[in-house]
């Protein structure tokens, strides 16, 4: 036991104490998530955590142990992604709104870990704009003395497709693990098939739901089908990826993806289109498939029917204004 007449070299431990959370000019807190035994704090341009000293240190056998903070992403309520993932799935995965067998905690861990796939989709996403951007506003298309025409070209094209490609896959892997919360005998092959006859059983074929499930069920088995051909191409199944290249009409083309596949191809096209086309098609069917999912497992507050709507515009928050859905009490006159 401490000389209670020495000063407590931990005393810095047990007191109050103030931290500041973010850039210069980021002095905005947006709210707080509990995720992976952590507490997130999200600010405008980022999300940070906030380490005690006890956590490091919790028998107290070093008092120059500080407290510590550290920023764990680049992109915070300012990006509508992180709203829609992160905020939106804080807001719906309440154990006091679900039914006792969805386990909310491990619901948020994995929608975090989504999140950090789609936040390295919006890294690769920005980095490959801007490189096509530099390269619009350079490249002057002339030929030189020789008489050939000099093309543009954006290194490691391939390896940013592989990237992205296989961050996009991952985070409908952790979409699936949220799936199986709910429904826990889905296997893991053809996941999304599955969930649409899970539901099928439970609402009949032309409830909202089945019919979402069955709308993005074949966008995300092109993605998987499209990871499996850049992982382990085939004859039928491969994927062709064109850098800058010039056209038999005589113009430049921007770099273009192709996937060959017997079930879900789709045709040449730019890929800056299919990098945004993608992302969004990730953070879309997210939060919509999240608030199908919690809506049909809500359990009554009190005698009061419990749903999950869709926020108005001019109801949302200006901190997570892009977050859509909140459950809603049907309260009885």
């Amino acid at each position: 036991m401490r000389d209670s007449k020495k000063k407590d070299p931990f005393a810095y431990r047990d007191g109050g104490g103030s931290f500041t959370i973010g850039e210069d000019g980021d002095d905005a807190i947006s709210g707080f998530v509990k995720a992976n035994d952590q507490l997130y704090i999200l600010s405008r341009k980022g999300i940070s955590i906030l380490i005690m000293a006890d956590t490091t240190d919790p028998e107290r056998a070093n008092p120059s142990i500080p407290h510590n903070k550290q920023k764990v992403l680049s992109y915070g309520s300012d990006s509508p992604f992180v709203c829609r993932i992160l905020l939106q799935a804080s807001e719906l995965f309440q154990n006091q709104h679900l039914s006792n067998h969805i386990n909310c905690e491990k619901a948020l861990n994995h929608s975090f870990q989504l999140l950090k796939f789609c936040a390295s989709m919006q890294d690769t996403l920005s980095s490959y704009n801007q490189k096509e951007l530099e390269i619009r506003e350079s490249y002057l298309g002339k030929t030189d003395e020789d008489g050939s025409l000099k093309m543009p070209h954006i290194e490691n094209l391939d390896r940013q497709i592989k990237m992205f490609v296989s961050d996009a896959n991952s985070a409908f892997s952790e979409l699936m693990y949220i799936v199986k919360i709910f429904y826990p005998k889905i296997a893991n092959k053809g996941w999304e098939k599955q969930l649409s006859n899970s539901i099928t059983t439970i609402q009949g074929g032309n409830s909202p739901a089945v019919l979402f499930s069955k709308e993005v069920g074949p966008f995300i088995t092109q993605v998987r089908n499209l990871r499996n051909a850049i992982e382990h191409p085939k004859p039928t199944e491969k994927v062709k990826c064109s850098n800058y290249h010039l056209t038999k009409g005589g113009s430049v083309s921007s770099p273009s993806l192709e996937l060959i596949h017997p079930d879900t191809p789709f045709s040449e096209m730019p890929i800056k289109d299919f990098m945004e086309n993608t992302f969004e098609g990730v953070v879309f069917i997210f939060e919509n498939l999240l608030a199908h999912l919690c809506n049909l497992h809500t359990v009554p507050f009190g005698n009061a029917k419990c749903t999950v709507g869709r926020i108005p515009e001019k109801g949302r928050l200006d901190t997570n204004k892009h977050m859509q859905f909140k459950y809603v009490i049907h309260w009885i006159n």
